[in-house]
């Protein structure tokens, strides 16, 4: 019983991680091809790498091993607010708007 929950248990893991992947990649020709026609390659960088930022940490996650009689103590470090993320936020985006609306030096 327990090797039969286990195989379920990595189907599932499986079946989840390709609906994720294919749709991302789906996800991906999709939003390029509403993108083109690009004056420049760096123009579709956003639209080809952004899943990947957003996913990176989801081969990790699912082959991690929760242990339950720490969960409130991992809970606490995913609750806790960090605010590096929101600096780096706001510098990608000021880099962003710099880079839509362009530089002219002469």
């Amino acid at each position: 019983m327990i090797h039969r929950n286990i195989l379920i248990n990595s189907i599932l893991i499986f079946v989840i991680g390709s609906i994720l992947i294919y749709s991302m990649f789906i996800g991906i020709v999709i939003r390029t091809l509403l993108n083109l026609p690009a004056p420049a390659f760096i123009s579709l960088i956003a639209a080809i790498c952004s899943p990947f930022a957003f996913l990176s940490g989801l081969g990790s996650a699912f082959g991690t091993k929760y242990p339950l009689d720490s969960a409130n103590k991992e809970f606490g470090k995913l609750n806790k607010l960090y605010i590096a993320p929101f600096i780096s936020f706001a510098m990608i985006v000021v880099v962003n708007r710099l880079l839509v609306y362009g530089f002219y030096w002469n």
